[in-house]
């Protein structure tokens, strides 16, 4: 049969645990939208690659590979 004292200490065990689970659920979730950011910041590169890589297929197709296409941003601005 369970003790007072047993039960106490039963229910001190339960509730530490409880809040180390909560703290690392909220670390987890914390860590995840991180990853959900730096996934959206790649997808956009890959996005912008693969429009670059249209336009100059395009241009290469249609015979317009003398147009010059700036190479950074600093060359578009000139």
């Amino acid at each position: 049969m369970a003790t007072p004292h047993s039960n106490e200490t039963m229910s001190r065990q339960m509730t530490a645990r409880l809040e180390a689970l909560r703290a690392e659920l909220r670390l987890g979730e914390h860590q995840l939208a991180e990853i959900d950011t730096e996934r959206d910041k790649v997808v956009r590169t890959l996005l912008r690659i693969s429009g670059a890589i249209t336009v100059l297929e395009e241009c290469l197709d249609a015979g317009d590979a003398a147009v010059p296409v700036p190479s950074s941003a600093a060359d578009a601005a000139a």
